[in-house]
């Protein structure tokens, strides 16, 4: 996949959204397009350089009201201090305020449980982390 967004949308007004990740890293960012295009013109966004886009999408300008346009991801994270990784999932909206939550299971004890970030406000990301040594297997952003 490569790093921009230049699909046509239906809507009259759009800027592109991009969720890179930075692969020497391994983390990933949202990036939004600067300019706004009238449809049928196409809006566009790059990932910085030597980083891939892993999911596009269009913002509708202007933005709806409420919490829309959610992008989630997760991630494994290396804990440097005892070598262990764990999952981390992080919910950005375009608009309104939410919060992460993450279905996480312990490969462990084969128990699965549920996390909550912290509620933000939009554009900003919400994360949270599983239990060091679990993993996130969902992510979703819930409305505050």
């Amino acid at each position: 996949m490569s790093g921009e967004d230049q699909t046509p949308r239906p809507w009259t007004q759009l800027k592109a959204k991009l969720v890179c990740r930075d692969q020497q890293t391994g983390v990933a960012y949202v990036l939004y397009g600067t300019g706004v295009a009238t449809a049928p013109a196409t809006a566009t966004a790059t990932c910085n350089t030597g980083n891939v886009a892993e999911q596009v999408a269009a913002v509708a300008q202007p933005l709806g009201s409420g919490v829309t346009g959610c992008v989630t991801w997760m991630e494994w994270v290396h804990d440097g201090y005892n070598s262990m990784y764990y999952g981390r999932g992080t919910a950005q909206c375009d608009s309104g305020r939410y919060h992460v939550q993450i279905g996480c299971h312990s490969v462990q004890t084969g128990q699965d449980y549920v996390v909550y970030g912290p509620t933000t406000t939009a554009p900003a990301t919400s994360t949270t982390t599983c239990y060091s040594g679990n993993v996130a297997q969902t992510v979703t952003a819930v409305a505050a």
